[in-house]
């Protein structure tokens, strides 16, 4: 109901008394009655004014009407706090969805593409829950899995509305018509074992080559012909290698504690947010991460083979080819000195040590396989 205050003005006259009568026969309440020598002046509730309408068309008398409070722009009543209720529920409601995922930055075909796979294979159709939306990384992986053509997939979200850019990988030379080659040892070691495509091998394991030795031909040697098939493959070897180390004896190290959740107001990445609705969101976050802890330690002579030689061995792993093995280490000697703790190490490696060096033309009439050494 209606409670706001109508003001009702009429000029006295014959048929002031009969219309105040009216309204009392239709139980309409009267408020704040005033008289003056022209003008007579009360208030009553807007809810009754459909029935003043009436006994004004009945009694044949002129009325002014106003507001008591036209300012008051919300009034104290349940449409009123039902309508501010929708007003903050409804979107907080819609904020836990994406109502809007497009697919752009590449070719209209790849696109398209890329927008029918999400939504019929992936199964991923909006409106969708902020909870329900499958992980970036495991959109990111599944597309460009399934599609080669794409180097990468950014997400870009704005409040219910993601948008995915698609990264075009480079397009691939081909190699159909590259230049075929032998494969030389680039250092010196003791093959171990290896894996052609193509060409045929000239050494076998547990010898020895040098650096800049034939390890596979390109050209096979038939009873009466020669065929230039080019080699192609990993040749391993072991071969020793020496490195040295300096660093301070005081040293500075992390530890990483449990996973916990923090309410955070910054931007730093982390394991898992939680999906905030779209008015809180700009202003904090609550984020899972990983605290991590800083120690002071002084290193000495012992500590150096259990503490360092794991670091320097992943260190040397990283500077190295894939597949590249480290079978076994040697501290060689330790030092302390000023404050300075230096030392060699010696490593026994396992690596893919064929190169390819291209095949000449004309050189298929004069490879021979005892004469396997070839200039870098």
């Amino acid at each position: 109901m209606d409670h706001r205050q109508v003001i009702v003005r009429l000029s006295i006259g014959a048929k002031s008394d009969l219309f105040l009568s009216a309204l009392h026969k239709a139980h309409v309440k009267v408020t704040k009655l005033k008289m003056t020598e022209k003008e007579l002046s009360f208030t009553i509730l807007k809810k009754d004014l459909r029935t003043l309408k009436k006994v004004r068309r009945a009694t044949k008398v002129k009325l002014k009407l106003r507001y008591a409070k036209p300012q008051l722009v919300m009034q104290p009543m349940w449409r009123t706090f039902l309508g501010l209720a929708c007003c903050l529920v409804v979107p907080v409601i819609a904020s836990q969805f994406i109502w809007q995922l497009d697919v752009g930055g590449a070719e209209p075909e790849i696109v398209r593409d890329v927008t029918r796979y999400v939504k019929q294979e992936m199964d991923i159709q909006v409106p969708i829950s902020q909870d329900g939306f499958p992980q970036e990384m495991a959109i990111r992986q599944e597309l460009m899995a399934k599609f080669p053509v794409l180097a990468w997939v950014h997400f870009r979200k704005q409040a219910s509305h993601i948008e995915m850019n698609l990264q075009m990988a480079p397009p691939v030379e081909s190699q159909e018509n590259s230049r075929k080659s032998h494969l030389v040892a680039k250092t010196a070691g003791v093959i171990t074992h290896h894996f052609l495509t193509s060409g045929e091998m000239v050494v076998g394991a547990n010898e020895t080559v040098a650096a800049g030795d034939l390890l596979a031909t390109g050209v096979i040697e038939g009873l009466s012909t020669t065929v230039v098939t080019g080699a192609s493959g990993e040749v391993f070897a072991d071969y020793w290698l020496e490195t040295s180390f300096s660093m301070p004896r005081q040293i500075k190290y992390y530890t990483s504690g449990a996973w916990k959740w923090e309410v955070v107001q910054d931007d730093k990445p982390a394991l898992e947010e939680w999906k905030l609705p779209g008015w809180l969101a700009p202003y904090v976050r609550i984020v899972k991460r990983q605290p991590y802890q800083q120690h002071e330690r002084t290193l000495t002579e012992e500590e150096v083979e259990t503490l360092i030689l794991p670091l320097l061995q992943h260190k040397l792993l990283a500077s190295l080819p894939m597949k590249t093995t480290i079978k076994s280490e040697k501290l060689l000697h330790v030092t302390i000195d000023n404050d300075k703790v230096k030392g060699r190490v010696l490593y026994l490696v396992n690596e893919n040590i064929a190169q390819p060096i291209p095949i000449e033309s004309g050189e298929e009439k004069d490879v021979r396989k005892n004469d396997r050494t070839f200039s870098r």
